[in-house]
């Protein structure tokens, strides 16, 4: 989102102003342009990014997705060939420390309706190259279950592929 200052564009959030932006087309205001604040902008109007792009990879491996099921009790559901299924929370929060301290100590902290077997918490990669000790400080102050894991995007595709392939060989 850009934003004009004494009429300069400069990036209003944190992710354009560490990747560059480029400026696309200005919208007259006559055009019924809204400016919404940032946080129904950010979990409201731009959100799922990251999920988007994580369920179209999982299509792609011919899994069953569903996006948002029960109205977001999760992000993503992962439905395997041997019908285990999988359930992906995707944050993508610049600071691991606040999400932690934002993720609930619930039992369990992702929701289990629908039903899941494994769950995960995900970050986009690109927050790894931002902090290398993402996860790790994510992780150690959350105190998540066993059952449920945290991984970066890449991370999560290979444990996919590792289940998918693992299936494959014991059929």
């Amino acid at each position: 989102m850009l934003r004009t200052v004494k009429g300069d564009l400069i990036c209003a959030e944190d992710r354009c102003r560490t990747q560059g932006f480029k400026v696309g087309r200005q919208v007259p205001q006559k055009e019924g342009v809204l400016w919404l604040k940032r946080g129904p902008r950010r979990f409201v109007a731009a959100p799922g990014r990251a999920e988007l792009r994580l369920a179209d990879k999982l299509e792609k491996l011919e899994l069953q997705v569903e996006l948002w099921p029960n109205f977001d009790s999760y992000d993503l559901r992962i439905v395997f060939p041997d019908g285990e299924a999988w359930a992906i929370d995707v944050k993508d929060w610049k600071d691991p420390f606040l999400l932690a301290r934002k993720v609930k100590p619930q039992d369990p902290p992702i929701a289990s309706d629908p039903p899941w077997t494994q769950a995960y918490f995900v970050f986009p990669d690109d927050r790894k190259q931002q902090r290398s000790d993402y996860k790790r400080a994510f992780c150690n102050y959350t105190g998540l279950p066993k059952q449920i894991k945290a991984k970066f995007e890449k991370e999560l595709i290979k444990d996919v592929k590792r289940k998918l392939e693992y299936a494959s060989s014991r059929s």
